[in-house]
């Protein structure tokens, strides 16, 4: 299938000879449109199916985009060597985002142009019967077409590679069905209640004896779809933007599924040299006019809070320069909970990307535990839990090398098979099992209340 070009002003095109580390870039163009982002993203999403997508209504950054040009996969690293130079392919990285700089205007240097993310942990073993089993270790893509808006309201088109885009279309909604819910009875736990709490009583003893000082346990759900039923992305994506404006909002495309969430953590941004991150960490449901300021005296949620953000600054302190942190955390209002939340920014060299950035913070104490090695090794003994690219880095890079990166939680996979709900809490001294279990299972209520489905009218060619 080929683009057709919407009304547009054309600025820059040629053909040149990128060499990437997987592929070649050809056939360069870059536009902008004079037709409002939503309206391109609707046309293109309804001929050629959701693609990746990122809304991030409090930037005001919205990318979308379709195909690939250009990708690769970063082979697996052990855990002692993620803080070394040499744990990611520099090189090819950097001759990437030199020879991006060369063939895009000045002005367009900053603006996103491509999407990665990672695993959760690309060294545990995989286990061929989750539904993460054809999914890669890392995604790296340039795409054949993005288009993103940013805080100018200008959007701009990119187009790399031919002309000509495989995408794969959704199957037909049958026009006279109407979307449905899945009912919260629907779903399955992929661990017992009992379990669980097994898991977090270990966790809060070996915390209490100070064998370690805190680990984020994950479980999920599932809801497995009838024959004649079909997952609903569109409607999917729909409903979390709409309800999460204070997140930022991805759809993460591979093979015929997808990973979408709405999360409100940023593990880094970084511009002009400039990081800013923070540690969120801490969770209270709040109800009504609720307002979680009871969080600021909570010694164990300030506990739990803190030992992120120590973690989070020694990480930094390794290749960061002039490190500022708020004096005390905020409190992060979310429609159905808060959080603990502490700014915090950072300098760092012209050589470091956000892709640096990311994996050097990866994972934070908020996703994995502390001290990190520590938390990990934990997980991989006892957790049964696939995390896939739920808790892992996803985010959007520019020709600088420069970009945003986000946590992927509140989130879930949507397969044709059904759709799998994740969620995690940290477990400190002082954790109780059945409160644990009830904030995972809010959290959960993200991802699972937006779910859409309707009754197929058969599949597309």
């Amino acid at each position: 299938m080929s683009f057709s070009s919407p009304k547009s002003r054309r600025i820059n095109h040629g053909t040149y000879g990128v060499h990437t580390l997987a592929t070649r870039v050809s056939d360069y163009s870059h536009t902008v449109l004079e037709i409002p982002f939503k309206t391109i993203f609707e046309r293109y999403g309804k001929e050629f199916g959701p693609g990746f997508q990122w809304t991030d209504e409090h930037r005001h950054l919205h990318f979308a985009s379709w195909g690939t040009s250009t990708e690769f996969g970063r082979p697996s690293t052990p855990d002692s060597q993620r803080n070394q130079a040499g744990s990611l392919p520099r090189e090819g990285l950097q001759e990437l985002f030199t020879e991006l700089r060369t063939i895009l205007p000045d002005e367009c240097h900053t603006l996103p142009i491509g999407y990665f993310a990672n695993r959760f942990d690309i060294d545990r073993s995989g286990d061929r019967e989750t539904p993460w089993a054809h999914w890669p270790q890392t995604i790296f893509c340039l795409p054949r077409v993005a288009i993103v808006e940013g805080s100018d309201g200008v959007v701009h088109e990119f187009r790399f590679g031919s002309k000509s885009v495989n995408l794969q279309r959704q199957p037909n909604k049958d026009p006279q069905s109407q979307y449905q819910n899945v009912p919260a009875t629907n779903w399955s736990f992929n661990e017992s209640k009992t379990a669980w709490g097994q898991r977090v009583t270990a966790v809060e003893r070996a915390c209490r004896n100070e064998e370690i000082g805190k680990v984020v346990l994950a479980h999920s759900a599932t809801h497995r779809i009838a024959q004649t039923e079909r997952l609903d992305i569109h409607e999917t994506m729909t409903r979390l933007k709409a309800r999460n404006r204070d997140s930022i909002v991805f759809c993460l495309p591979w093979e015929g599924d997808y990973f979408v969430g709405a999360t409100p953590e940023i593990l880094a941004e970084l511009d002009a040299g400039k990081l800013q991150t923070h540690a969120l960490a801490g969770t209270m449901a709040i109800h009504g006019g609720g307002t979680g300021d009871d969080m600021l005296t909570d010694a164990k949620l300030l506990r739990e809070h803190a030992c992120v953000v120590d973690e989070v600054v020694a990480e930094l302190s390794v290749f960061c320069s002039a490190i500022a942190v708020a004096h005390q955390p905020a409190v992060r209002r979310l429609s159905t909970m808060a959080h603990l939340q502490t700014p915090i920014q950072a300098t760092v060299a012209d050589h470091i990307s956000i892709l640096d950035v990311a994996l050097r913070l990866h994972p934070t104490p908020a996703l994995a535990g502390a001290p990190r090695r520590e938390a990990m090794a934990w997980l991989r003994e006892s957790e049964p839990l696939d995390r896939g690219y739920y808790g892992g880095p996803i985010g959007l890079f520019n020709a600088l090398g420069e970009g945003i990166c986000a946590v992927a939680i509140r989130s879930g996979l949507l397969t044709a098979l059904g759709a799998t709900a994740f969620a995690g809490a940290g477990i400190v001294e002082g954790s109780m099992a059945g409160d644990e279990w009830d904030e995972t299972t809010l959290k959960m209520d993200t991802f699972q209340s937006c779910i859409a489905s309707h009754e197929a009218a058969g599949d597309s060619p």
